[in-house]
């Protein structure tokens, strides 16, 4: 049975502990809001990237990114934190990707995994799966350029590698308290790609466009031009939107995981507590009889 003097130390062990929490707590429920509204903003511009693209999807040609290649491999580009603390996200986008049907469905040595975050690439190494190209040390305070950085990476592999198709886990940011994993195919991209695109955020998709009086679009200089410009924006922000979204899930895991954390350092210290003073109100009783016992032998 532990001491009065144990208890006291856990006790205090146990404040610290609930202080460290709570602090972390209230950061990432800042740094959430921050990647939130950033997400949502990036997600309404690729909604109307996407609206323009497919009222016009039969005039796209030229870009590098609409290549259909019938030999190559499948790149999956795992997504992932450089931290921990961020509860079940890392574990739930690993398991989606080895679950989903374009993974099973690929033959593994046509497989070409690509992580980005160092807690994916550790989950890929446990569970036994070769990692083509790892991107990490994406920073925290995740910039426009940083991440456009980080998209260069991958469309250059694009460029220059076999690859005939690109897939991505991304969470789905639906709210501080829910995010569902996605698998999207990212390239080529083509009509099929943009409507599934379209089918996994319909809430931010309007489909409105504003358009010359007589019905068609002012395209300049020509709509091949255009189009090949608006297909590398639209690939750019996707992949843009993915990384915001995937940061504001990591943060709202975050502070869900460190306000479950707090709360057990709560109920912990109330148990102790409770078991401190049984103790001490013991002790005080053992010494109360005891001066009792012996005034009672003295006279």
């Amino acid at each position: 049975m532990a001491s009065i003097i144990d208890l006291k130390k856990q006790i205090t062990g146990i404040r610290s502990t609930r202080k460290i929490t709570k602090a972390v707590q209230l950061v990432a429920a800042s740094k959430m809001k921050q990647f939130q509204n950033q997400a949502v903003a990036v997600r309404g511009f690729a909604s109307d990237l996407l609206a323009v693209l497919s009222a016009h999807a039969q005039a796209m040609t030229g870009s590098v990114y609409l290549d259909e290649r019938s030999e190559g491999k499948t790149a999956f580009v795992l997504y992932s934190t450089d931290r921990g603390l961020c509860g079940p996200l890392n574990q739930q986008l690993f398991r989606h990707l080895t679950r989903s049907a374009e993974w099973n469905a690929t033959p593994q040595e046509l497989r070409l995994l690509i992580t980005i975050g160092k807690k994916g690439a550790d989950l890929c190494r446990v569970n036994g799966l070769a990692v083509h190209h790892a991107i990490a040390d994406v920073p925290e305070r995740l910039t426009i350029r940083a991440a456009i950085e980080v998209v260069d990476q991958l469309l250059m592999m694009w460029e220059k590698e076999n690859i005939s198709r690109v897939y991505m886990v991304v969470p789905h940011y639906k709210n501080s308290f829910t995010y569902i994993p996605l698998m999207k195919q990212f390239l080529p991209v083509s009509e099929s790609v943009l409507e599934a695109q379209i089918g996994a955020h319909p809430e931010s998709f309007t489909g409105e466009i504003s358009v010359h009086p007589e019905g068609e679009a002012i395209l300049e200089p020509d709509a091949s031009a255009f189009t090949t410009k608006l297909v590398d924006q639209l690939v750019r922000t996707l992949f843009l939107q993915a990384m915001y979204e995937l940061r504001a899930s990591e943060f709202s895991s975050k502070m869900l995981a460190m306000q479950a954390a707090t709360d057990a350092a709560n109920k912990i210290l109330d148990l102790k507590t409770l078991a401190f003073n049984k103790l001490r109100q013991q002790k005080i009783t053992q010494e109360i009889a005891e001066i009792t016992g012996a005034r009672a032998a003295l006279a």
